[in-house]
């Protein structure tokens, strides 16, 4: 393995060659830990708000393929968020389509390497049951990410029967590992609580 890598954004001249954006460091701070991972294989969505590479510890050969996102194309890149590590299969190069529905990587499988696919996880939201209206949680649908507005200060994730599943003290929270089914995401901010119902549904 390398002793040290980092990504870096270019803007295409002509067909031999690549400018290294003056601000790339800046907007891929989030992304390039230098000093705890090695990464490597990105792919850049078609619209630019999503980037998707692969990373692994030093001195470590698991790896872990991560996403990371951002609202335009002049911010920087949000810290990334794990959408697969399997101990021991080493999942790489996540390749996304173009309309975002479906990442493709390899992985180890025995003793081969093989194609997989990943569909965006689809969460509909349903209805506010505290004002009868809507809530925005984005992106939706996504892959395993439940994002809320952001004057929301904390999400918990409850079944049906009330039971509560995760909990996480931002807007964002990793859902991945639910099970496909009705879910309710309690979203508290400073004007109160309110509850919204979502379906949740996302295979490897």
């Amino acid at each position: 393995m390398p002793c040290i890598s980092a990504l870096a954004l270019a803007q295409k001249v002509n067909d031999s060659t690549f400018s290294k954006l003056p601000n790339s460091g800046s907007l891929l701070a989030n992304v390039n830990d230098t000093s705890n991972y090695i990464v490597y294989a990105p792919q850049l969505s078609k619209d630019e708000l999503e980037l998707y590479y692969t990373r692994a510890l030093k001195n470590n050969p698991q790896t872990e393929i991560c996403v990371a996102v951002r609202s335009n194309t002049n911010s920087a890149f949000g810290s990334p968020t794990i959408i697969c590590a399997l101990s021991s299969n080493i999942p790489e190069g996540p390749t996304i389509t173009s309309d975002k529905s479906t990442l493709y990587y390899h992985r180890k499988s025995g003793a081969q390497y093989k194609l997989f696919l990943r569909k965006r996880a689809a969460i509909t939201g349903l209805k506010d049951e505290k004002n009868s209206s809507f809530i925005k949680v984005h992106p939706n649908p996504n892959y395993g990410i439940l994002e809320a507005d952001k004057s929301v200060e904390m999400i918990e994730i409850v079944d049906m029967q009330g039971n509560i599943l995760l909990k996480g003290t931002s807007e964002i929270l990793d859902i991945s590992r639910l099970q496909p089914g009705i879910y309710i995401a309690k979203l508290f901010s400073a004007a109160g609580v309110s509850n919204q119902k979502f379906i949740f549904s996302a295979k490897d």
